[in-house]
């Protein structure tokens, strides 16, 4: 008799089980993943946009290699010299800021620049473990400052992007300071061999 009931408390609880509702974890939220650089905005003020390339995974800071070769073919397709430079110094989280006012840091503000920015220059967004590339050209005048926001960096499927991390300036030496720095170079070399003879 012990056995039968014992057997029936068991196909109780088993057949309870079954027919309970089933307990599950939360869902997790979707992950960040790259976006197309397009997707953004970006808004100079004075000067003008000329093209992005991007969404990459991971950080511009630290990946220099990536980002010359993607600023390069960007160059390229847009018509611009090539010879892009990059100084760590210049990113709007580094000390002082770089050559910004501020780092703001949400999914969208103002990068302020501490002075016009002339001629043709990148800017690289990067937000979360994403960066986008941004070419422009300040013209003679000069971009004061450029409006952003990350949605052309990274977003989740329900279209949320994460906040600015930091703003990087790249910069490609213009013709003319190429050809100053030749004349210079020739003009050196010219004075030492004058030298040499005396």
């Amino acid at each position: 008799m012990k056995k039968i009931a014992t057997l029936l408390a068991g196909s109780a609880l088993a057949a309870a089980a079954l027919t309970a509702p089933t307990l599950t974890a939360p869902a997790q939220a979707a992950a960040f993943s790259p976006a197309p650089c397009a997707a953004g905005t970006v808004t100079p003020v004075g000067g003008t946009y000329l093209g992005c390339a991007g969404g990459f995974t991971g950080n511009d800071s630290n990946q220099q290699t990536a980002v010359m070769a993607a600023l390069q073919s960007l160059s390229t397709s847009l018509g611009l010299p090539n010879g892009w430079t990059y100084d760590s110094d210049h990113k709007s989280d580094a000390s002082g800021n770089g050559l910004f006012t501020s780092n703001p840091g949400g999914t969208s503000g103002t990068l302020t620049f501490d002075g016009p920015m002339q001629q043709i220059f990148a800017i690289a967004l990067k937000a979360g473990n994403f960066y986008s590339l941004y070419v422009f050209d300040g013209g003679i005048t000069g971009i004061t400052s450029i409006t952003y926001n990350t949605l052309g960096v990274a977003q989740k499927p329900n279209g949320a992007s994460p906040g600015l991390s930091h703003a990087s300036y790249y910069a490609v030496p213009e013709p003319l300071t190429l050809l100053g720095t030749a004349a210079a170079l020739g003009l050196g070399a010219v004075m030492r061999r004058r030298t040499e003879e005396a």
